[in-house]
């Protein structure tokens, strides 16, 4: 019987690795939801909901190593998922020094809905430069992954902003360094009522899982409430059909590599990352 050549394409591959991929991006990320399955029923839906934004998703696997899209596209958030698995977790399990995961969350940043675009994220990109600039001036040489994410508020007041945030993990610095160079000015009515830098202390064990949290790039609603102690808190629900539709426009314009930040590696992650093929980042799992 002759046998019909057919070459290797990146969908066969993943079709033919998917076992392998889900279960490496679980070891090191224990805690993440990573399944093949549900990243292509996200992104048909989220295919739908674009209607004439479609361009900014991958159509399929095989595109992924044609060009880089969005950071709507539930593929590309599939291929960082594998190259921090591949190349960033164990640079950073090599590291020395105390590790930590900074939240940093400006009142100030919030937009509305009618004003929500990428420039959303300049104000917090501007905070994240100025505080390791003062680090490099302290001679404080961190290395980081830094993610800019961007959640949806219910408020009490009856307010519903657009919240841009930033989750950090860097290596290298105190953690009274970290407060210091990422304070955020309050008013007075609002100290003590919440916390818009915190900095917690990373397990080397958790290194994985809060990479796989803190680059999880999910349309979230964030719920206030005020707790026993009279301060106000959050807690997290799905987004809103139509916030939906405004958090994934936005999202659509712009680029994935925009939203995650690496600094302080011996190479360039950030090149790496824009240039590094889906096909061989699954031959090194």
């Amino acid at each position: 019987m002759i046998q019909i050549y057919r070459p290797q394409t990146v969908d066969n591959l993943v079709e033919q690795s998917t076992e392998r991929i889900e279960q490496a991006v679980r070891d090191t990320m224990p805690k993440s939801k990573f399944r093949v399955c549900t990243l292509t029923t996200e992104q048909r839906k989220r295919t739908e909901i674009l209607a004439d934004q479609q361009s900014t998703v991958h159509p399929n696997w095989e595109s992924l190593d044609t060009e880089r899209r969005s950071a709507a596209c539930r593929l590309e958030w599939a291929r960082l998922m594998i190259f921090l698995k591949v190349y960033v977790h164990p640079v950073l399990l090599a590291l020395r020094g105390d590790a930590y995961h900074v939240i940093i969350a400006d009142r100030r940043w919030q937009v509305s809905p009618d004003e929500l675009s990428p420039y959303a994220f300049d104000r917090p990109r501007r905070k994240l430069r100025d505080g390791m600039q003062r680090l490099h001036r302290n001679g404080i040489n961190p290395v980081f992954v830094a993610v800019y994410e961007l959640s949806a508020g219910r408020n009490l007041d009856g307010t519903y902003p657009f919240e841009p945030h930033i989750h950090l993990l860097v290596f290298g610095a105190t953690k009274t360094d970290l407060k210091q160079v990422f304070c955020v000015r309050q008013h007075k009515s609002e100290r003590g009522k919440m916390k818009p830098v915190r900095v917690k202390a990373v397990k080397r064990s958790e290194v994985g899982n809060i990479l796989g949290y803190l680059s999880k790039i999910k349309p979230q609603e964030r719920v206030q409430y005020i707790d026993r102690s009279g301060r106000y808190n959050r807690t997290t629900n799905r987004m809103s059909a139509d916030r939906l539709h405004l958090w994934l426009s936005c999202m659509s314009k712009i680029p994935i590599a925009q939203l995650i930040q690496f600094g302080g590696f011996a190479e360039s992650m950030t090149y790496r990352f824009a240039t590094c093929e889906m096909a061989t980042l699954i031959g090194e799992l």
